[in-house]
């Protein structure tokens, strides 16, 4: 992982945030103001593991888009804060530590994955950074509760400057309620 990855994070994040302040409002209004340095020391007492720094950065610009992970929320609350490409909600870091602790009574989920942003409703899907120290420290990944996805993906810093990228040429964009793929 490099040393800029805090900085390029929150460069995507900006972007992302101002795309849909100006395109996509309903989901702008969804999100929450950053966490505190005190919010990250507890999440990391809670799972044992120090968060990467871009990880960090992101829950510091932003702790989520909307409340706790509410399963059977409205579908208008639910479509506007799925504004990650494939559909994914950025969950609070409240919801992060809920999906840890269910994904880590699982016998394949491995305790330094970090979950950031879930499959809306349902919260069996999602996304984690790994937070395991080697090679694949700061990446991203995928888990779901059939099996075991070993995290090979992309630095977070990458991953959010790809969405960044396809909100801003329109490849990806918030599909309003009721809007069929």
């Amino acid at each position: 992982m490099t040393t800029d990855e805090p900085a390029r994070v929150t460069t995507a994040w900006n972007r992302i945030q101002t795309w849909l302040r100006g395109h996509a409002p309903a989901s702008y209004a969804t999100l929450q103001p950053g966490a505190t340095p005190e919010q990250l020391a507890e999440l990391e007492a809670a799972t044992g593991s120090a968060l990467p720094p871009g990880l960090q950065a992101l829950w510091l610009c932003s702790n989520g888009s909307g409340g706790p992970m509410t399963w059977g929320a409205p579908e208008e609350e639910a479509m506007a804060r799925a504004f990650l490409p494939e559909g994914d909600t950025f969950v609070s870091m409240a919801a992060a530590r809920l999906l840890y602790g269910f994904n880590t009574s699982l016998e394949f989920y491995d305790r330094t994955w970090i979950p950031f942003a879930a499959y809306d409703p349902d919260g069996f899907t999602g996304l984690f950074v790994n937070a395991t120290p080697g090679d694949n420290y700061g990446q991203v990944g995928l888990w779901n509760h059939k099996d075991r996805t070993v995290p090979e993906g992309p630095l977070l810093s990458a991953f959010l400057e790809d969405a960044a990228d396809k909100v801003e040429r329109g490849v990806w964009r918030p599909q309003p309620p009721g809007e069929d793929d």
